[in-house]
């Protein structure tokens, strides 16, 4: 359980600022349309909420990269959001990147290993086996058979199913806390922590 906690917090730096807005605002950095599309489909979902998400796509897709671009747009918007979050995969970057953009406590990171879709597949079933996005993408199709990278109106179609993610992804983090050290997180295929999004959302 100590090892959970010490997990979360390195995902789960930076504090809220203070903000005038009535509304709690998200802005997340993404570096494919899947995201995008994703959570401009959650926002949709949030319409009728206090709970306002903005999402840019960066001109990047490393890690790095995908930090300049964050910083260059929140310095030149006064920092007017409530939470900032980057999220992005494994794919390229080294984990030396990872880890140096994991350690700007301004930012909440939302990192995937594999690919963001590891996050769709666990509404459906658990994965805890070594695997890669084009297998990830097959197990998705059994499901929903028209999926395609960058679908529109992704989070609607997952909705019904997002406790069953949830619970998959905590299960999921629970098996790598008993079998690793917390530290080597990245470096765990599989592995998500969008769970945690959810868990700000509820309690805000």
């Amino acid at each position: 359980m100590a090892k959970r906690k010490k997990l979360r917090k390195s995902l789960s730096q930076g504090r809220k600022p203070e903000n005038k807005n009535p509304n709690t605002t998200f802005i997340m950095f993404c570096e494919g349309d899947t995201e995008v599309k994703y959570f401009n489909s959650l926002n949709n979902h949030l319409k009728d909420s206090n709970i306002v998400i903005t999402t840019k796509k960066s001109n990047k897709t490393d890690c790095i990269g995908i930090h300049k671009y964050a910083e260059n747009y929140k310095n030149s918007n006064n920092n007017e959001f409530d939470y900032y979050f980057l999220v992005f995969d494994k794919d390229y970057n080294s984990f030396e990147n990872i880890e140096k953009v994991m350690s700007k406590k301004e930012y909440k990171i939302l990192f995937s290993n594999p690919c963001f879709e590891l996050w769709i597949i666990l509404h459906y079933k658990l994965i805890d086996k070594k695997t890669d996005c084009k297998e990830i993408i097959k197990m998705i199709k059994k499901f929903i058979p028209n999926y395609s990278k960058g679908q529109n109106d992704l989070f609607t179609k997952l909705k019904d199913k997002l406790t069953i993610a949830i619970e998959n992804n905590n299960k999921l983090l629970d098996n790598h806390c008993k079998l690793y050290n917390h530290k080597n997180f990245i470096k765990l295929n599989p592995y998500t922590n969008i769970f945690e999004l959810y868990n700000i959302i509820k309690k805000t």
